[in-house]
């Protein structure tokens, strides 16, 4: 059979391998004629291809080639170039993405096959490739062989074998890394459509570009939260730039037992020794650029400071130290859950006497503290929106109070006030009695926004 009676499929087919065999991505182009279903036979587990492959299927194609009846023509006059999406004076940045096109310029004959070999310096990390136009069949493969941890391209021509090209295929990398980068192709031996012999190995090209330097970060937190004893404790660092070439380290000192500082910033852990400990941390871009060590402080207490509320808790502690979201009929132990380290707080009623019994009901003007050696050290008020004469419930007195203050009879103050405010703008109106009255006669909820 000659080897232009071989049938073509019209299914194009083009798999890149990594390597372990497992495939990386699907190109499409004219699928191999029954000419490489010889290779095929001798095709590794799972596609791999290996420098022995390639030269068993140089040389398979070299003896159908010797088989045509063709003449003999000139020398071969074929080259290869590469370029890329950026020109000479650009400067590519970390994560940017360069396209590089290889291109193979044939003589008049054309050729009928080779292997390319695309291989990247470090800092450029693949991201795809395209073979361009449908004259080829062709397989892009991790090959281990002549040119290791680079990108094989092997193909065939198709009929009638006399194509030319300036633009073989296009494969794209993304800047990971700073300094100089280049991409390499080398060519193996090609076997000449028009001489029906093996050409020698095509000079390489390269082309290079000086990723573009980022400017020195500087790290911006300042302060740490302080952490409790044996309990989880979590922080951020942060700088001026956000990138994910951005790392954070350890410059000087140590962190308490139980805490890690990650390479994203993230502190967190749970100390397991109490103590304050100064440190300094540096951030870093891409390994290289490296910013001005910060000190910082982390104090590790044994017990609070304040109170805290636990996670998703409904309440809130305002600046004013009250604490609001308190709904009417709340007992001592539905609010006491609401915080951390329980077991250090009590609670008192207006008249600062301590409630201790789970059933009693928390009104305006209740105080919760955080004791240490039997006095507090920290105290909010319980404001209950709507109840204004602190009973913990809401009755035709609250709104009545409410209407006597917007109409100057009486004067309410500290958490009764806060409480009258029951629509939040600051002031007491209208607004508020109705709020409160429509509630008693259950035509609304207060606590529904």
């Amino acid at each position: 059979m000659r080897f232009f009676d071989l049938p073509l499929l019209d299914k194009p087919s083009c798999s890149l391998y990594n390597n372990a065999g497992k495939t990386v991505t699907v190109f499409y182009g004219r699928e191999q004629a029954e000419t490489l279903a010889m290779r095929n036979k001798s095709r590794r587990e799972g596609y791999f291809m290996t420098s022995k492959r390639a030269i068993s299927l140089m040389i398979a194609l070299f003896m159908l080639i010797t088989a045509m009846p063709w003449a003999v023509s000139a020398a071969s006059s074929l080259t290869l170039s590469l370029s890329s999406s950026l020109n000479e004076a650009e400067q590519p940045s970390l994560g940017d993405s360069i396209t590089y096109t290889v291109a193979v310029t044939e003589n008049e004959q054309g050729f009928v096959g080779g292997t390319l070999y695309v291989t990247p310096s470090p800092g450029l990390t693949y991201e795809s490739a395209t073979l361009l136009g449908e004259e080829y069949s062709a397989e892009i493969v991790i090959d281990g062989g002549a040119y290791d941890g680079s990108y094989a391209i092997s193909w065939l021509s198709k009929e009638p074998y006399t194509e030319t090209t300036t633009s073989f295929c296009t494969v794209t990398f993304r800047v990971t890394a700073l300094g100089e980068v280049s991409l390499t192709v080398n060519a193996s031996p090609f076997i000449d459509a028009g001489t029906s012999e093996i050409s020698t190995v095509l000079s390489a090209s390269t082309v290079s570009h000086t990723v573009e330097t980022p400017d020195t970060p500087v790290i911006t937190t300042d302060t740490l939260e302080e952490a409790l004893l044996n309990e989880s404790f979590t922080a951020v660092l942060r700088a001026d730039v956000s990138s994910e070439f951005l790392t954070f380290e350890i410059a000087e000192g140590r962190l308490p037992e139980g805490l890690t500082l990650m390479s994203n910033g993230m502190l967190s852990g749970t100390p397991t020794e109490a103590g304050e400990f100064v440190f300094a941390v540096a951030a870093t871009i891409a390994g290289v650029v490296m910013s001005e060590p910060k000190t910082l402080t982390l104090t590790v207490l044994e017990k609070p400071r304040q109170l805290e509320l636990i996670d998703g808790s409904s309440y809130a502690i305002d600046a004013e130290g009250y604490l609001i979201g308190v709904v009417e009929r709340t007992d001592f132990a539905t609010l006491l859950a609401q915080f951390k380290h329980s077991a250090d707080i009590q609670v008192f009623d207006a008249k600062q006497k301590e409630i201790t019994s789970e059933q009693t009901l928390i009104g305006t003007g209740c105080t919760v503290s955080l004791m240490r050696d039997d006095a507090p050290i920290h105290t909010v008020t319980v404001v209950v929106r709507g109840d204004i004469d602190g009973n913990a419930r809401i009755g035709s007195i609250d709104y009545t109070n409410i209407r006597m203050h917007y109409l100057k009879l009486m004067q309410l103050s500290g958490a009764a006030l806060k409480a009258a405010d029951t629509d939040g703008n600051g002031r007491i109106g209208s607004m508020d009695y109705a709020n409160v009255r429509l509630h008693y006669l259950k035509l609304s909820n207060l606590y529904d926004n």
